[in-house]
């Protein structure tokens, strides 16, 4: 026998509420004798008619998940036969199928093979059992091998149904987020229930149970089930979105916040990343903003993973970065930019992306790492024996590096100056060669000497040449007089130069001249240099034998070398930053303003390596001078002995850098070597250029590459200062000694065609550059 031929089939519900009547008064014996009725349907809807109609004829329901140990727990075969045992009056038992269709084969053979052969004790008893969707198992796993067929109960059926077609996904991990047009179920309690929804929907069932036993539901006419193992896969199901990032179960906060955010609207993992962050195109530079400014852990797994899904990247430094990135703290990625170089085949394109990256952080946030890896760092670029190449990889952000910048300029390793002036200009600033507006032919030998004082700080050794004109120029008291007087005095310089306002700046000799000149052009480019010249300072060359009356006095400098014992090559780069300080600071003009910048003394850095002539205790400004009661000292080539102008006493005056005390452990002042005595008078202007010459204006090319985005234009005659104006911004050119042109290194943020202008004096010129793409505004989608 089939089961088709034992089932009693009906047209409607109707027709199955007439034949359980009938059932119920019916004499047939078997009928009687067995309580068990199984009622096969294929709807949910028709389920809850069915339950509504028995109910309403005197019908009970049991509720199965009463009988749960706890809410997600389970129902044993054993168990449901000795429920339905004992029943002692018309039941129906809900949601009966519920928990057959996830019984093994074993056990649902077994099952119905009791099921079946319950008797009844009261023969009008009846036990309904609705089963929705495993009429085709209960046919091919029991049917077919039951061997008392003829001897059971009725089987009843609705016919022509049309089956529910409901996906089930199980997951043992449990979401939060509720997806749209599925149902949520957390465990077994809430799985019997589900068939109470008016609308039974597809499901998110996270039941252990249910996880643990569904391989044991097909075939089902009604369920579609499958579980998930990782919420990834519950995306890719459910929005059916292919989403191309692998699954770690550390990632699992991330992947629950994606699928939170997640609907059908989404048709790819790109369309979701634009929409989330609102852009319709990302490029590595907004990919960066985006990073660095949020404090969401997921958008920064979203950005790494979209840059390690896109394969055109699989070659690029950023790519490089995040795959190895073990956290999403801006610390770790900052040190991974800067880190991960050094385990590559380190090529010319990973340097130059490295650079921008670096650079875009910076506009963006501090560039703060850690002392360890700052020592790591220090030591891997230290390591690089291709001297350009290591001083590509330094960006000229970090103090080791400025260090190890000036280290190998002092040694002439750095030829190219323009990858310097990028990395460290203010290098350049201070070694370049200076001029004064009132230097006479006989004093040229200072610009020597200045040049080799230079040399010898930098190198943070006396050059042999330096000592040959100190020798020269300071042999006795008369060849020091003999140059000194043929200087003005700078207090002099002061009263016959008229000016707006006058800032004194405390310990800036003219060693520190080009530093400003050029630090003002570069840095402040609605003012220029007019004026620059040479002075000397009354001796001794300490403070109280020079201060201006009238003027805006800057101690800052001073105090910041005597507070600090000297370190090379560190006090240089702090001196550097210092002085940057105070210009930045004090140096502000109103409206069509010239302002002077004047100095009491100059400092000498080399008397830290010149044997102490210790001439006696009561020395002062270590050693430079000593104050004596008359002047009857025998002359020697270690002093001149001087009669002060100011307060008419008598001092021995160092006249070489050996001092007349104890040795020096700081930068001093006070004796009379020239970087101590000549002091400069600098005037700067922000009045508007009145010039009317006629300057030719040139440009190099117009194809500008990204990576290396400068600018050189050839402006004759040179004049004293030329600008650019490029969308709306204006900056100031900067002449390259070496090339003989002025130049401008662009903001990285540029790209395309940008027209700009070209202006010195009268004259100006426009012209349109292309700026060629580079790895930052690669258009990532």
């Amino acid at each position: 026998m089939k089961l088709v031929d034992k089932i009693k089939e009906f047209e409607n519900l109707e027709g199955l509420i007439s034949e359980i009547n009938s059932d119920k008064v019916t004499r047939d014996i078997l009928s009687r004798r067995y309580p068990v009725r199984l009622i096969f349907l294929q709807k949910f809807e028709t389920f809850r008619l069915l339950i509504e109609r028995l109910s309403s004829i005197g019908v009970k329901n049991y509720h199965l998940e009463k009988d749960l140990p706890h809410p997600d727990g389970w129902i044993t075969k054993d168990t449901l036969i000795n429920i339905v045992k004992n029943l002692s009056e018309d039941t129906a038992v809900v949601p009966f199928s519920e928990i057959v269709r996830f019984y093994s084969k074993e056990d649902f053979i077994n099952f119905f093979n009791q099921l079946l052969l319950i008797e009844n004790d009261e023969l009008s008893r009846r036990i309904y059992l609705p089963l929705i969707g495993v009429e085709e198992r209960f046919e091919k796993e029991f049917f077919q091998g039951f061997t008392r067929k003829e001897e059971s109960a009725p089987y009843w059926k609705i016919s022509r149904e049309k089956p529910n077609s409901i996906k089930v996904f199980l997951s043992s991990q449990t979401y939060s987020k509720r997806i749209s047009n599925y149902e949520t179920i957390a465990n077994t309690e809430e799985w019997l229930k589900f068939w109470k929804k008016k609308s039974p929907c597809d499901v998110v069932c996270h039941s252990k149970p249910l996880n643990l036993f569904y391989k044991n539901t097909l075939p089902d006419t009604i369920f579609t089930i499958e579980q998930v193992d990782n919420p990834k896969n519950l995306i890719e199901k459910i929005f059916n979105i292919e989403v191309p990032i692998p699954f770690d179960n550390l990632d699992i906060l991330f992947w629950e916040k994606f699928l939170s955010f997640l609907n059908k609207d989404y048709s790819t993992f790109k369309a979701f990343v634009k929409s989330y962050f609102k852009v319709t195109s990302l490029t590595i530079f907004t990919l960066l903003e985006h990073w660095l400014k949020s404090n969401d852990l997921f958008e920064k797994w979203l950005l790494k993973h979209f840059v390690l899904t896109q394969s055109c990247l699989e070659k690029k430094y950023i790519f490089k970065i995040l795959e190895s990135l073990p956290d999403y703290s801006d610390h770790t990625l900052l040190k991974s930019i800067y880190q991960r170089i050094f385990s590559l085949e380190i090529n010319e394109e990973f340097i130059n992306d490295r650079l921008e990256l670096i650079q875009q952080f910076s506009r963006l946030k501090p560039t703060n790492l850690c002392d360890e890896t700052l020592v790591e760092l220090n030591s891997n670029i230290r390591s690089i024996a291709d001297y350009r190449r290591a001083l590509l990889l330094t960006t000229g952000m970090f103090q080791f590096e400025k260090v190890y910048i000036l280290e190998l300029f002092a040694k002439g390793k750095i030829d190219n100056l323009g990858l310097l002036s990028q990395r460290f200009p203010e290098i350049l600033y201070y070694n370049s060669e200076c001029s004064f507006d009132n230097l006479k032919n006989e004093n040229e030998w200072v610009l020597e000497y200045l040049s080799e004082y230079k040399k010898s700080k930098l190198n943070d050794s006396t050059t042999n040449r330096l000592n040959e004109i100190l020798l020269l120029k300071n042999t006795n008291d008369q060849s020091f007089y003999n140059w000194y007087h043929s200087f003005e005095s700078i207090h002099s310089i002061i009263h016959s130069n008229k000016v707006d306002k006058v800032i004194w700046i405390d310990a800036i000799g003219i060693e520190w001249v080009s530093f400003i000149e050029n630090y003002v052009i570069n840095q402040k480019h609605d003012l220029n240099v007019i004026k620059k010249i040479i002075g000397v300072a009354n001796l001794p060359t300490s403070t109280d034998q020079n201060k201006f009356l009238d003027t805006k006095y800057v101690q800052d400098f001073d105090s910041f070398i005597h507070s600090n014992l000297y370190s090379y090559p560190d006090i240089i780069i702090k001196e550097f930053t210092e002085i940057k300080r105070i210009i930045d600071t004090y140096l502000i003009l109103d409206t069509e303003q010239t302002i002077a910048i004047v100095s009491d003394h100059g400092l000498t850095a080399l008397s830290r390596y010149a044997a102490s002539k210790k001439y006696g205790k009561d020395d002062s400004h270590e050693g430079r001078f000593i104050e004596v009661k008359d002047k009857e000292h025998i002359p020697d080539t270690d002093y001149i002995i001087h009669k002060s102008e100011i307060d008419q006493r008598n001092y021995l005056i160092a006249l070489k850098h050996n001092s007349l005390g104890k040795k020096p452990i700081r930068e001093v002042h006070g004796g009379v070597t020239p970087e101590e005595v000549l002091v400069p008078f600098i005037v700067i202007s922000n009045k508007k250029d009145s010039a009317k010459i006629d300057y030719s204006i040139i440009i190099e090319k117009t194809d500008i590459p990204k990576k290396e985005p400068l600018i050189s234009i050839k402006i004759t005659p040179k004049p004293s200062t030329a600008n650019i104006e490029i969308k709306g911004k204006i900056t100031k050119l900067n002449f390259n000694e070496t090339t003989q042109m002025w130049e401008v290194n662009l903001d990285r943020s540029f790209s395309g065609k940008i027209p700009i202008k070209v202006k010195t004096g009268k004259s100006e010129k426009v012209f349109t550059i292309n700026i060629i793409s580079g790895i930052i505004e690669e258009d990532l989608f």
